[in-house]
């Protein structure tokens, strides 16, 4: 089901505004992991204990990695996806949910998601409002370890604080 992990996207690009917004909102998050392309933030939400595990694209938090899903933030207006897994022929345009639409971020899940993890890229093009597009290319080097860190719980090595880095 997209919802609950795009619901939880759309908290979190908005608590990522900033950084030190970041570090207010996710309780001080700690690098768990990195790999390659990837670093996976650790936090313990502070009223439940309930431990969260994210995956970060080179520090771009408009493109998230959970357990079971890629999401890719796309601002301006988004109105269909266009993908190429690896160097696949292109995707017809996708369909989008209307929660992807209004909060402008596509969720990756299910069949996609797994064919993410058995590529090494994926590019995209965004149809936008007003005739636009918006176009990007993700490395997904490293996505699978990162992703193992994810469904391992993201075991913490040595705690290293965001905000000391």
């Amino acid at each position: 089901m997209k919802t609950p992990n795009l619901i939880s996207l759309v908290a979190m690009v908005v608590a990522l505004g900033s950084n030190a917004l970041a570090d207010a909102q996710l309780n001080s998050p700690t690098i768990a992991f990195k790999s390659e392309n990837w670093k996976v933030l650790y936090y313990k939400d502070i009223m439940s204990d309930k431990i969260t595990c994210t995956g970060f694209y080179r520090d771009d938090y408009g493109v998230q990695l959970t357990a079971n899903s890629l999401l890719i933030r796309v601002a301006g207006g988004l109105e269909s996806m266009t993908l190429r897994f690896g160097d696949e022929q292109i995707t017809p345009p996708r369909n989008l949910t209307d929660l992807e639409r209004s909060s402008g971020i596509v969720e990756l899940s299910g069949l996609e998601f797994a064919h993410v993890q058995s590529v090494n890229r994926i590019r995209y093009q965004a149809s936008m409002r007003l005739s636009r597009y918006n176009a990007g290319d993700i490395d997904l080097t490293g996505l699978k370890q990162a992703l193992e860190n994810i469904n391992a719980n993201c075991p913490v090595p040595r705690a290293t604080s965001v905000a000391s880095k």
